[in-house]
Order: structure tokens, then C-alpha cells, then sequence
């Protein structure tokens, strides 16, 4: 009988048990060879590159099945490296090259279109819950800046040109302050600290007094 690539083909496809087996032993053997090692490395990349689809079908049954022990798996092994310096800085640098690879931006800008609105409807409920009175400050001054009653002017503090709003008074929503990012937290932060104080005070004395 003369062998050549399609009978052999044939005896493959015929007996697909014995093959396999002769595959896995003849592996056990060498595994320990870097050459041979090297050699599968190469024809599995090979194959991966001209085969992508059926590879993500196969990634994505695999992390499906075993998603249970793929995530407490990285989990694990997350937390025990997560204080090494070396570690963390692979990690932002692979985490960075996902973001700026094509792959990565497609699926962040298709995460933005599915969760953005979502995610301002909690956003809005979870202010209103919260702080109700802010938060109709707040959208009256969006509804007058979008309707030209009034308009946004430079930081107070610094001249910033990229301001926003702050309120002194929530019950008077038209008297802002425009104020840049920074000088805004650091005049919340004050305000916060004062409020505190003038509780205290208040529950020490039984009077409202600001220091």
C-alpha cells in the first residue's frame, strides 16, 4: 500500500481512538524535550492563527463551563500578587493595551452605548433618594444653562475656564457659584467641615452657632 497524505488522512479519520491514544502517548514521552516542546508551541500558534473562529468557540464554551473555577482561580491569584510592585505594573500595562488595542475600544464604546442610559436613570435615582433638594438645584440650573437664562462663567477662585456650579443654598437654585473642579471639592470640603462643627455645637449648646 503506498501511503501518502490523503490515505493517511483516511486511516486517521478511520480510526480516531488508536490515534489519539498514540497522540497522548507519544506526548508523555516527549514532553520533557524543549525541541519537541518548541516544535508544538509553533503548530499550535499556527493552527490558532488560521483557525480563530472555531478557537473563540472554544474559549468562550471553556469559560462557560468553568467560569466558577476561572474566576476564583484569578481571584486568587490576583490577591496573592496584588502587592507586588512588578505584578501591578504588568497588570496596568496589559490592562492599558486592551483599552488601546481595537478590540478593546470597540467593546468599550459598545458598553458606553448599552449602559449609559442605565446608568443615569440610578445615577439620578440615587441622588434623588439622597439628597433631594440638591438635586432639583442642580437641574434647574441645567434646564437655565440650557435654555440661556443664565451662563456659565470662569472660576471665582482661580479663573479656570471649565467651571461648574456650586450652591451655597440649595433652596435658592439660581444664586451659583461657578467654580472649577478642584476649588469646587476643596469649597465642599470646607463647607462640610463647618456643617460638622456647627452640629457639634449645636448638640453641645442646644443652639445653632456657626464657629
Amino acid at each position: 500500500m503506498c501511503w501518502n497524505d490523503a490515505s493517511r488522512r483516511e486511516w486517521k479519520d478511520a480510526h480516531p481512538d488508536y490515534f489519539r491514544e498514540y497522540a497522548r502517548r507519544y506526548y508523555a514521552e516527549h514532553k520533557n524535550d524543549p525541541e519537541f516542546m518548541a516544535r508544538v508551541a509553533a503548530h499550535n500558534r499556527k493552527w490558532r492563527a488560521k483557525n480563530r473562529h472555531k478557537t473563540s468557540v472554544y474559549n468562550r464554551r471553556y469559560n462557560r463551563k468553568h467560569l466558577a473555577y476561572i474566576t476564583a482561580a484569578a481571584w486568587l491569584r490576583y490577591h496573592r500578587k496584588k502587592k507586588d510592585p512588578a505584578f501591578r505594573a504588568e497588570a496596568l500595562a496589559a490592562t492599558k493595551r486592551w483599552n488601546d488595542s481595537p478590540i478593546g475600544k470597540k467593546w468599550w464604546a459598545a458598553y458606553r452605548i448599552k449602559y449609559r442610559k442605565r446608568q443615569r436613570i440610578i445615577n439620578r435615582a440615587c441622588r434623588l433618594r439622597c439628597d433631594p433638594l440638591a438635586s432639583r438645584a442642580h437641574g434647574s440650573v441645567a434646564r437655565a444653562l440650557r435654555k440661556k437664562i443664565i451662563s456659565r462663567g470662569p472660576c471665582q477662585r482661580c479663573g479656570d475656564p471649565k467651571s461648574e456650579s456650586h450652591h451655597a443654598d440649595y433652596t435658592k437654585p439660581m444664586e451659583v457659584m461657578w467654580l472649577c473642579r478642584r476649588c469646587h471639592i476643596a469649597v465642599d470640603q470646607r463647607c462640610k467641615k463647618i456643617t460638622r462643627r456647627a452640629k457639634k455645637t449645636m448638640v453641645a449648646t442646644g443652639r445653632w452657632v456657626l464657629p
